[in-house]
C-alpha cells in the first residue's frame, strides 16, 4: 500500500514538472499560452523542447511593456466652432 501510494506521488511530481512551462505560461497571462502547450506536450518529452518551452514561457513581446505618458503638459485640442479667424 505505501508502495502504490509512493509510486503515485512520484508519477504526480513528474507530471507536474513536465507541464511546469505551460503553468508558468498560463499564471503570467502568456499571449501565446496555446503555442507554448502545444510545444509543451508534443516536443517536451525531448529536454529541448521542454526547455524552450519554458523560455518562451518566461518571455514578453516588446509591445507588451506599458507605455506612460505624461498629460500634464499636452497641447489642448482646438475648439471647432465654425468660425473662421483670419491672424495679423
Amino acid at each position: 500500500m505505501v508502495m502504490w501510494l509512493l509510486s503515485f506521488l512520484l508519477v504526480l511530481v513528474l507530471v507536474v514538472l513536465y507541464w511546469v512551462p505551460t503553468i508558468v505560461a498560463v499564471a503570467a497571462k502568456h499571449h501565446n499560452v496555446v503555442g507554448i502547450a502545444a510545444l509543451n506536450g508534443l516536443a517536451g518529452w525531448s529536454g529541448v523542447g521542454w526547455i524552450v518551452a519554458m523560455v518562451w514561457a518566461c518571455t514578453r513581446p516588446a509591445s507588451a511593456r506599458p507605455v506612460v505618458v505624461n498629460v500634464q503638459n499636452a497641447p489642448q485640442p482646438l475648439r471647432d466652432d465654425g468660425a473662421h479667424r483670419e491672424f495679423p
